[in-house]
């Protein structure tokens, strides 16, 4: 989070599905599937992971974390614009949502023509500093990627992109 003075994190936990087979602890895949169908993850193709938002002074003003089903869809909306005008913004920033959708759009159209990879329990990481007006957002979390064939696309990662930048454009002045 270089250069940033007071950043805030939001995780959305990507895809309809966040564990396979060979990425899974003995005795753990049905505590995963029930996460799954309790959350967002299976209509949306994401889930709240996890969030942090300060203030203009750097004071932790919100954290979640592993908040599995008490973040449902009507609540997404609120904590993105929530999430845009932390760090004492009055208002959401155009500038950093443009950010946000430029990467959000380059990252949907790699994978929809360019990755064949399966990217199960992968995140994008949403961070922003309205105190110094910088933002990030960058996939991460990639032990549980797997090498699939040339056609393949991760159709649940695509709909999660799909989702987050609809929601965003909610914001666009």
């Amino acid at each position: 989070m270089d250069g940033m003075a007071h950043p805030s994190v939001i995780d959305f936990k990507m895809g309809t599905h966040t564990v396979t087979f060979n990425c899974i602890k003995k005795g753990s895949l049905e505590t995963v599937k029930k996460k799954d169908a309790t959350t967002t993850t299976h209509s949306l193709g994401f889930r709240v992971s996890g969030l942090n938002f300060k203030d203009e002074n750097g004071n932790l003003i919100r954290k979640m974390y592993r908040q599995y089903g008490k973040i449902v869809e009507t609540d997404i909306p609120i904590l993105i614009k929530e999430f845009l005008m932390t760090g004492g913004a009055k208002s959401p920033d155009s500038e950093a949502i443009k950010y946000f959708l430029v990467e959000l759009r380059k990252m949907k159209t790699f994978m929809e023509t360019l990755n064949t990879r399966e990217m199960v329990g992968s995140s994008v990481l949403f961070v922003i500093d309205n105190t110094v007006r910088k933002w990030k957002c960058k996939i991460i979390d990639l032990a549980c990627v797997t090498d699939r064939e040339k056609e393949w696309r991760d159709h649940g990662f695509i709909l999660g992109l799909s989702n987050l930048i609809k929601f965003f454009e909610l914001y666009l002045e």
